[in-house]
């Protein structure tokens, strides 16, 4: 080493005379040289080599003081393991030199030494930091060079970034990276960058001014400063806080850094994109990139061959997605197919993580978005690899496949590509994002889809199906997943496959765990943060959804009963139009006239399904079809009906689609004429039947012309005839009176009475109402019945308490009903006008007693007794048979008989050979309270109302022998009943003596729900027994008088 020899030389500044060493400097120095020449053998960071080169360093000789500096900085470039306090400390103090010589080798030294990580901690815990500050500060830019390279080094530590920060080093950083030395440049920008790796850090490298250095620096030619200055200012937006400074005082970072994206520099092409990555977290910055233009370079970069440009590239545009304005320029920029096929490309976890979210997002906004991710064969691609990738990507496809199933318009797509094929296996994933993804894609392809077919087909297939994966939510006990599970199954129960239906029926595992979780008892003001409260509102809609199936299900194959047993003859059903619940109740309030929900369910029920007549069945499930619960989508939904546009439309020819919406259009024009600010039409839940056929009256001007007009169209069969037990413009309303004195009236008070809050001014115009009509009733004495009206429908009326008969006010009250323009008269009761869209058929109070008798009111209360139609009339003297089918008693079968001629019809008529009674299989409300009501008090309460229709009323002379047990026969001979739990008993030797012949009929246990089924072919075989199966068609006529929302089966009249 040239340079440790001439220390010993003649002196720099031209002074002569030899320096006076000591003995051991001289011997030191001997030493060295000798080391030196054996350097490739020599251990220079321990014994006698160290010794030597500590001498020098701590000599008053500065020359010697340089030898060693420099002798440092020449091992340490070879050497840079590990060294103990013994070899740094000599380093350390030599930087306190006021040499400049001294001081550039000793930091070059320490420079090099500080790459080893254990020296990084000792140069600082030893006392570094400050003389290397100093150094920085040097006017010598060698030896700032050197200071600031040490500083880097040390600053990749993670034990000294925050002590740095503590120091006072990074004002001179900042201020150094603006040097004009391009290699003191890069050393201070480099430390700057290792400064960011901490929030603490950031925000004081923030505070000392860095930004507008590090933004002003991107604009460098040097690609290594480019390179720090870009990654810093990448970690600095990493911080909320800092991006919002940034977008405040730096109006050119985004449009520099797109710029740098085209740089020749893959390193800066990649922190370029990631800056903008972090700076897209905000939305003003989303924007900002688009409108910068950074879409071009970054689909160069996302096209790229290097896997880290790949990376940044599709990470950056993944968070510019997240903005709805920019998903259409993204896709127009043609992002598409590149994301795509990134998917495939590559086993990049993360890649492929940023690219199917890039395009959940660019699907989120708009179908057109979500068919043209589509269109790119993304949801094939994840098909194809979704079983295949890991969990982290299969969360991320479940959760674009959900998306995408938003879209009624590509959910028939999405079937047909067999997604069910996995998501279906994924439900069941050890991933509770992918299992929870995975259900809801399935739920969201559970809405509307129209053909329903491949749930049917995935049934339990494949990894159990859509039954294993519905069993496992509900059962999972996290609200979460149960109320997937539920909102997917109601949408199920919501459609009109009835296939579908049957099998959600025959789960015994659905139905009872939707029941238990129904029954559970949740306060109303309950919000528990796991969300069971609404999970049981939402249980105790499927659990009604699944009584009605069943019902519906039953009431299907009796009409397929009823079509075997007639034969092809003519075949007649008789129905009620009392009813005054459900979406009938709103038409009922808006346009008065009959209640129409039972023949419209007749008539849809009635319409054959033949798979070849696509367009009939089409029909049918428009006519079929309720909108949604949701006040604002259902009336969204129909004004897509009456546009044309909605998806129930598809299928049906343009001829037959503008006839209908003829009448949906007039029925839309009615409503909005009738739309005042304390009335407007509710569209919940409404059935698009009830307003065609609503439409169809208000035409017409006759119910029965409607029926005609539904019946065509449709093409029910002409020998099929569905009556309306009246023939009326006019809304007729029964009430029932208990034996406890109690009465209520409105058909859906009697059977499922829904609940209303009620307020201290409610309870006291009840009060008023109540007198008011108990001295009415008392003055025209048209019952012997003391009335309280409890659950009649007035506000309060609770008690089924009988009122005084002497209390009576002088106060004529008009009820808050009153206010409301609608189709009631001033002073009808307030039980006849509310509206009972929504009830419940789970939850039911029992009745206080039994009830007694039914009958007409009019809408004052005031009992009236209406004539039946001429035409049920003759259907009933016509027929052979009569059957009272299976329903409500009271608000369905008695509603028809209680008319005037229809009990001497009934009686008298010499063709009607057989009056069969199907025996309900359960108990519901109507025949409470408990389950007492046996097989002869069904009979009971038909004869005594086919008396009450010729004439003679409970209370009066003849009654009780017209009602005696021996005039049974006159209006029942056959009573078909099951036997097991939860029917009503029957006792077949009492039948026996009153001359009434039982048959026994095979049944099924209703699973999860209440009583039993009829099997569909054992009641056609035991009607087609008493009938005779070989009579003449020429001689058979049927007529069927049913009930009504019965629990179980059969046909709704």
């Amino acid at each position: 080493m040239g340079n440790c020899s001439s220390c010993c030389g003649n002196r720099s500044d031209g002074y002569n005379e030899v320096p006076q060493l000591a003995e051991s400097e001289r011997e030191a120095v001997s030493d060295l040289l000798q080391y030196l020449e054996n350097r490739a053998e020599t251990d220079f960071f321990s014994g006698e080599p160290l010794r030597a080169l500590s001498t020098l360093v701590y000599s008053d000789n500065v020359d010697l003081q340089r030898s060693a500096s420099l002798t440092f900085a020449e091992i340490t470039e070879r050497d840079v393991r590990e060294v103990d306090r013994d070899t740094l400390e000599p380093i350390l103090f030599l930087l306190q030199s006021s040499d400049v010589e001294v001081q550039r080798a000793a930091s070059a030294a320490l420079g090099n030494l500080a790459v080893n990580t254990q020296n990084k901690v000792s140069i600082v815990q030893l006392g570094g930091l400050p003389p290397l500050i100093r150094q920085m500060m040097s006017p010598n830019v060698e030896v700032q060079c050197n200071a600031v390279g040490c500083i880097t080094n040390l600053a990749t530590h993670e034990d000294n970034k925050a002590k740095i920060a503590r120091s006072g080093a990074l004002g001179p950083l900042t201020r150094l990276a603006k040097s004009k030395d391009m290699r003191v440049q890069r050393n201070a920008t480099g430390a700057l960058l290792n400064m960011t790796h901490s929030d603490d850090n950031r925000q004081q490298l923030v505070s000392a001014g860095a930004i507008p250095v590090l933004v002003s620096l991107l604009s460098s030619h040097d690609p290594d400063v480019q390179y720090y200055c870009t990654t810093a200012l990448s970690n600095i937006a990493v911080d909320a806080a800092n991006r919002k400074k940034l977008a405040q005082t730096e109006p050119r970072l985004v449009h520099s850094l797109v710029h740098l994206m085209d740089s020749s520099s893959a390193k800066v092409q990649c922190q370029a994109a990631l800056a903008l990555r972090n700076l897209a977290s905000d939305e003003k910055y989303q924007l900002e990139i688009v409108r910068s233009k950074g879409l071009p370079p970054l689909l160069k970069l996302l096209q790229a061959s290097l896997l880290p440009l790949v990376l940044s590239a599709v990470a950056c545009i993944r968070n510019i997605s997240i903005h709805p304005l920019n998903e259409s320029p993204i896709i127009d920029a043609g992002f598409l197919k590149p994301l795509v096929d990134l998917l495939g490309t590559t086993e990049n976890e993360e890649i492929q993580c940023h690219a199917i979210s890039t395009l959940r997002n660019l699907a989120a906004s708009s179908d057109r978005n979500k068919q043209l991710v589509l269109e790119a064969g993304a949801v094939q691609k994840c098909k194809d690899l979704v079983l295949h990738v890991p969990l982290s990507v299969q969360s991320e496809m479940t959760a674009a496949v959900a998306v995408l199933a938003l879209s009624d318009e590509l959910k028939p797509h999405l079937l047909s590509l067999g997604v069910f094929d996995v998501l279906i296996p994924l439900t069941d994933s050890e991933s509770i994002e992918v299992q929870g993804n995975s259900a809801a894609a399935l739920g969201n392809l559970s809405s509307k889809v129209g053909d329903y077919n491949m749930f049917v087909q995935d049934w339990t297939q494949p990894s159990g199906g859509i039954h294993g994966y519905l069993k496992r939510f509900l059962a999972s006990g996290d609200a979460t997943f149960q109320h997937i599970a539920i909102w997917t199954l109601v949408q199920l129960l919501e459609s009109e496959d009835q296939q579908l239906k049957k099998l959600i029926l025959q789960s015994k595992e659905i139905v009872s765990t939707i029941r238990a979780i129904a029954e559970k008892n949740i306060e109303s003001d309950d919000e528990s943060e796991d969300g069971e409260a609404e999970v049981v509102q939402l249980a105790r809609r499927a659990s009604d959804l699944l009584s009605q199936s069943g019902t519906e299900q039953n009431q299907k194959e009796a009409v397929d009963v009823f079509n075997n047993v007639s034969a092809g003859s003519p075949i007649s059903y008789i129905i009620g139009i009392s009813d005054n619940g459900g979406s009938t109740s709103e038409l009922i309030r808006v346009f008065g006239g009959p209640g129409i929900g039972d023949i419209r369910s007749r008539l849809v029920r009635l319409v054959p399904e033949e798979p070849e007549d696509e367009e009939r069945l089409r029909i049918k499930q428009l006519l079929n079809y309720r909108l949604p619960p949701s006040a604002e989508t259902a009336r969204h939904e129909w004004n897509l009906i009456i546009e044309g546009t909605h998806d129930k439309w598809i299928g049906i020819s343009s001829e037959k689609k503008e006839l209908l919406r003829s009448f949906f259009i007039l029925v839309g024009s009615e409503i909005t004429k009738r739309t005042r600010p304390t009335s407007t039409f509710n569209f919940q839940l409404a059935s698009l039947g009830n307003l065609f056929i609503t439409g169809c009256r208000l035409f017409f001007g006759s119910l029965e012309s409607a029926i005609f007009l539904f019946r065509s169209i449709c093409g029910i069969p002409e020998h099929t005839h569905v009556i309306p037990v009246l023939n009326s413009n006019f809304s007729h309303h029964i009430a029932a009176g208990l034996s406890d004195g109690t009465v209520i009236a409105g058909q859906n008070q009697i059977s499922h009475p829904s609940e209303e809050p009620l307020t201290n001014n409610q309870l006291v115009a009840g009060n008023k109402a109540l007198s008011e009509l108990t001295n009415k009733l008392k003055s025209q004495n048209l019952s012997a019945l003391n009335v309280s009206l409890a659950n009649s429908g007035f506000p309060g009326a609770g008690s089924t308490t009988p009122l005084n008969p002497g209390y009576s006010t002088p106060v004529v009250y008009m009820h808050d009903h009153d206010e409301v323009e609608d189709a009631n008269l001033p002073g009808s009761l307030p039980s006849l006008r509310r509206g009972n869209i929504i009830f419940t058929k789970e939850e039911e109070a029992e009745l206080s007693a039994r009830i007694q008798r039914i009958w007409y009111i009019n809408p004052y209360g005031q009992e009236i007794r209406p004539q039946a139609n001429p035409k049920s009339l003759a259907a009933v003297r016509a027929a052979e048979t009569v059957v009272y089918s299976i329903g409500s008693l009271y608000t369905s079968i008695i509603p028809c008989l209680i008319l005037r001629g229809m009990g001497e019809a009934i009686a008298t008529s010499s063709s009607c050979k057989h009056k069969v009674l199907i025996l309900n299989g359960s108990f519901d409300r109507e025949i409470g309270p408990g389950r007492t009501f046996t097989a002869l008090d069904f009979v009971k309460a038909i004869t005594n109302a086919c008396v009450e229709s010729r004439g003679v009323i409970a209370g009066e002379e003849g009654f009780e022998r017209l009602t005696a047990e021996t005039e049974y026969k006159k209006y029942v001979t056959h009573v078909l009943y099951l036997e097991g739990e939860g029917v009503p008993k029957v006792d077949t030797a009492k039948f026996k003596e009153l001359e009434i012949h039982c048959w026994k009929v095979v049944g099924k246990k209703n699973d999860g729900g209440k009583g039993m089924f009829f099997e569909a072919a054992a009641l056609t075989q035991a009607l087609e027994m008493i009938r005779g199966k070989r009579r003449s068609p020429k001689q058979r006529r049927s007529t069927v008088d049913s009930g009504r929302r019965g629990f179980l089966p059969v046909l709704e009249i």
